[in-house]
């Protein structure tokens, strides 16, 4: 998912797909996560 658009990826787009996929995560989740493995 993030691979495909070369980084381009927000925090609030991996939120929404993930809601799409049935998983509910805090977006301040996804930012710590994102920060933890150096994505941006």
């Amino acid at each position: 998912m993030y691979d495909e658009h070369e980084g381009r990826f927000g925090y609030r787009r991996i939120r929404d797909e993930l809601r799409n996929r049935g998983l509910k995560v805090n977006h301040k989740k996804v930012q710590l996560i994102m920060k933890e493995l150096g994505l941006k």
